[in-house]
């Protein structure tokens, strides 16, 4: 990600090679089945408080495990999730996506689904 001077703000690289791993092996995804990442730019609010407040977001679900950590540069945070299926993780990412846009903007996230 840069910023709008086009300077490097965070990168990030996740390298999943089904090709040299089994699925269910560690250097994949372990016993889940999906992965989400979602990364949160701002700097409206200190990183550590917006990974504070991801992490204090209700999720009550046992399909899911996930992590939130501070991008360098002070540039936001990203959250990873691992789940049993891809429904479970997008449920998670937007429990996620919601207590970061209530942080930073005091709005809920939209509703994307389609009626």
């Amino acid at each position: 990600a840069f910023d709008l001077d086009g300077n490097l703000m965070a990168a990030d690289r996740i390298a999943l090679e089904p090709q040299r791993y089994a699925n269910k092996s560690p250097a994949m995804l372990g016993e889940f089945n999906a992965l989400g990442v979602l990364y949160v730019f701002s700097q409206k609010l200190h990183p550590a408080e917006l990974v504070e407040a991801v992490r204090a977001s209700p999720n009550d679900d046992d399909q899911t495990v996930s992590g939130v950590s501070e991008l360098p540069n002070g540039a936001g945070i990203s959250a990873r999730i691992l789940g049993n299926s891809a429904y479970a993780v997008d449920l998670a990412r937007t429990v996620a996506w919601n207590a970061a846009r209530l942080a930073l903007i005091g709005a809920p996230a939209p509703n994307l689904r389609k009626a």
